[in-house]
């Protein structure tokens, strides 16, 4: 293989080829989404999809909650654990209580249907500061009274519809049973679980931990939002890498963005906090220019951190498919030549095909372009830069190096591949020397020698080697067995210091080589 790499790169002619507790006035809650609830229709257009902002989760968390309630569900989780909400995360985004209440208000939009609403918080103290905070803010409640987990909760008392809002087990307070005794009293109520950590903190006996295992499990997902973030060492800081979601009818998703064309620092998680802590550098995405995510996977039941790792270890794989089929979906149409050698400039550059349809559409182009007659080409306005440049090649010093290889490419098809590690290097100068070889850390391993000649007319570039040289021993070589003199037909030499050149061989072949100043 690698034999076949040198000598195709060589007889190039001849290949086949969130922040402070507050404040809160700094988040506003979507009134034009709030103000369509009762519309089911609206509601039912929402897409499984990875928020990008505050907004956005609100808008879908109020959308699956409702939903859920459509479909009669009594017993409904919704968690939303961005930075400020996340206790994972409290290191470097500190708990944000406005930032929940703001959640609160919005879900609250979806208790409308019912007639009495109770909302429900851990302590007499959490209670008080959400009421204080709904006055400050001017905030509807929507028929909700406030009180806390140990109040006495009657049946009598015609209650429809509870909210628990941030019940947490902790050693030697056990929540979960406050909110069994209330499911307990009223089994008819609709009861929603905002923001949850029931899970058992000390040993439990068999059959005490299976009975509250069983009752979590009448308890059905309607929302859930989570960051999926690295974090860095010794900094402590999140880097951004995708996102969980679960959507009423839809799913467990895991959504990724393309980790190899976007390295993210810790500020593109601002996007999701009423108020940044994160350094953000330019590059950050923001809310407004969000980066794309992919759904990765989707899961029947919430996926494990092992299935969470793997999906994003792997992310590149799946996007890379779409990344290909949403390339050939798009338009790779190219109309004039000043848009073709852009392309050609940018591929030059590369060291991957990101576009390969419009490269391959580019050089057909250039390449037209250049068979065509004077005549034919005064619509392009273009006629002094017809020909291709040829004292281009022997400029500055003469160095070109192969980028890219197009094989079989006699129609708009062919196989881009471009030569990774190594450096296939041309080199021209004013008295037809050619010099043709491999170079590894600017040392030549296989070296062709030789001249060029130039046809005007034509703008074909032809070889004839005389020496080969081998890790620095030089040997003299016979007359070469080709099709024809080994050659390119030149279609287009763009001079400058990101110059590069364009040629098919003999055999159908296209070759790109960029210009460079040294032999690494």
């Amino acid at each position: 293989m690698i034999l076949r790499l040198i000598y195709s790169t060589l007889i190039l002619s001849n290949v086949n080829f969130l922040t402070e507790c507050f404040p809160l006035k700094n988040y506003v809650s979507p009134p034009s989404f709030i103000n369509r609830v009762s519309c089911k229709s609206t509601i039912e257009k929402d897409t499984f999809s990875m928020p990008n902002s505050l907004d956005e989760i609100s808008n879908q968390a109020l959308n699956n909650l409702y939903n859920s309630f459509q479909d009669n569900l009594k017993r409904l989780k919704v968690d939303i654990l961005v930075p400020g909400l996340n206790p994972k995360l409290e290191n470097s985004a500190p708990y944000n209580t406005g930032l929940l209440l703001a959640f609160l208000h919005s879900l609250l939009s979806a208790f409308k249907q019912f007639k009495s609403v109770k909302v429900l918080f851990s302590s007499a103290g959490d209670a008080g500061l959400a009421l204080k905070t709904f006055s400050d803010m001017k905030w509807e409640k929507h028929n909700s009274e406030f009180g806390f987990l140990s109040e006495n909760i009657a049946e009598s008392n015609g209650t429809e519809a509870i909210i628990i809002v941030k019940p947490i087990n902790s050693v030697g307070d056990p929540v979960i049973l406050e909110v069994e005794k209330i499911s307990t009293t009223l089994p008819k109520a609709t009861i929603v679980l905002m923001n949850s950590d029931l899970e058992e903190k000390v040993a439990l006996g068999i059959i005490e931990r299976d009975r509250r295992t069983n009752f979590l499990k009448t308890f059905k997902q309607a929302y859930y939002f989570r960051n999926l973030v690295v974090i860095t060492r010794p900094s402590m800081v999140p880097i951004e890498k995708g996102g969980i979601v679960y959507m009423h009818n839809h799913g467990w998703g895991v959504f990724s963005f393309d980790i190899r064309k976007s390295n993210y620092g810790p500020g593109s998680l601002n996007r999701y906090m009423n108020q940044g802590v994160y350094k953000r550098d330019m590059t950050d995405p923001t809310s407004k220019y969000p980066p794309k995510f992919y759904l990765i996977e989707k899961f029947k039941q919430e996926p494990t951190k092992e299935q969470i790792s793997s999906c994003i270890e792997y992310s590149f794989q799946y996007i890379n498919k779409i990344g290909i089929q949403e390339a050939s979906e798009k338009s790779s149409s190219v109309d004039s030549v000043e848009e073709a050698k852009l392309i050609m400039k940018e591929a030059s550059l590369s060291s991957k095909a990101h576009h390969e349809e419009k490269i391959i559409n580019a050089i057909f182009f250039l390449e037209n372009y250049n068979k065509k007659g004077r005549s034919d080409r005064k619509k392009f306005n273009d006629i002094e830069k017809s020909k291709p440049d040829f004292e281009e090649l022997t400029k500055g010093k003469g160095l070109w190096k192969l980028t890219l290889l197009l094989r079989n490419s006699k129609n708009l098809t062919g196989k881009i591949n471009y030569v990774p590690f190594i450096s296939a290097v041309q080199y021209f100068n004013a008295e037809g020397v050619n010099e043709n070889g491999i170079y590894i850390l600017g040392r030549p391993l296989v070296k062709f020698l030789g001249f060029f000649e130039w046809n005007e007319v034509t703008s074909r570039l032809t070889f004839g080697y005389n020496k080969q040289q081998i890790l620095g021993w030089t040997f003299s070589v016979g007359k070469q067995k080709s099709k024809g003199v080994p050659g390119f037909n030149m279609f287009c030499i763009e001079g400058g210091e990101n110059g590069y050149i364009i040629g098919r061989g003999n055999t159908g072949g296209i070759a790109l080589w960029r210009r460079v100043n040294n032999l690494d």
